[in-house]
């Protein structure tokens, strides 16, 4: 979710929604309505185990993403884009990968 609560997205990994997408749809949420400021929460607790019964791999780093409340009231829009945007939100999305897969726990 977004740190102003009015985006959000989720993954969904059989999907193909990973955090690459999520980074992806966040980036275009604060370019298309110019909120450079705004920062991603994540509003899933980390689970103990995966559904899958497996321990969640510590070095996943869409667990490095502070965890906030949700806002109750984030929606996930489908706008479109111009290819430039897309460009643009490509190289935005690839910035945030760097930044969070760098951080430290």
């Amino acid at each position: 979710e977004s740190s102003d609560g009015l985006w959000t997205d989720s993954t969904v990994e059989k999907k193909g929604r990973d955090f690459q997408t999520i980074l992806w749809t966040f980036e275009s949420y604060k370019m298309k309505n110019n909120k450079p400021d705004v920062s991603l929460v994540r509003i899933t607790p980390k689970p103990k185990k995966s559904f899958l019964k497996k321990r969640i791999p510590e070095e996943d780093i869409k667990w490095k993403v502070p965890l906030g409340e949700s806002s109750g009231k984030a929606k996930h829009p489908i706008p479109s884009y111009t290819e430039e945007e897309r460009l643009e939100i490509s190289r935005r999305a690839k910035l945030a990968y760097q930044y969070w897969q760098n951080k430290q726990y």
